[in-house]
């Protein structure tokens, strides 16, 4: 069998005073032929989203994890601050869409990450697939798992 390495290594997207940042893990075998965006939780980048990365790396895709993007510090109680963040996040990843090419790209996101990926899979026609993971109970109280595909979606209901 072929040794995959899927290091990690961060990569960046700019234009204008927009910049966003993505953990890189590029497969050996995929010459840049498929992607999977990955978009994480509240909270940012842990250990599941690098499994996630890792995992699709082994399996010959070029896996970015979206880490961090101008302004994804900001702090306020108004409630505006929800559509500016969904505004950024889909800016980030527009940005990397257009810098990126490959036949195949998919997107996966996990809670909050999960509604980013499936606002950009209406917003942005160059993902071919959305992996979408919601959870609503702690993770040890989950005993089963759903995979139900509809069109383009995956959705991963714990």
């Amino acid at each position: 069998g072929q040794a995959y390495t899927c290091d990690e290594s961060r990569i960046e997207f700019s234009e204008a005073e927009f910049k966003a940042e993505y953990l890189f893990y590029r497969a050996s075998t995929s010459k840049g032929q498929r992607a999977v965006f990955i978009v994480p939780p509240t909270g940012g980048t842990n250990y599941l989203d690098r499994s996630y990365a890792k995992g699709f790396c082994k399996a010959g895709f070029d896996a970015y994890i979206l880490s961090r993007w101008t302004e994804d510090d900001e702090y306020s109680l108004e409630l505006k601050i929800h559509e500016r963040f969904y505004s950024r996040v889909q800016r980030a990843l527009e940005l990397a869409l257009q810098k990126t090419s490959s036949s195949f790209t998919g997107i996966l996101g996990t809670s909050v990450g999960g509604l980013h990926a499936a606002v950009a899979m209406g917003l942005h026609d160059k993902l071919d697939a959305a992996f979408v993971i919601t959870s609503g109970l702690p993770s040890s109280k989950m005993t089963k798992s759903t995979l139900r595909p509809c069109k383009r979606f995956y959705l991963l209901n714990h």
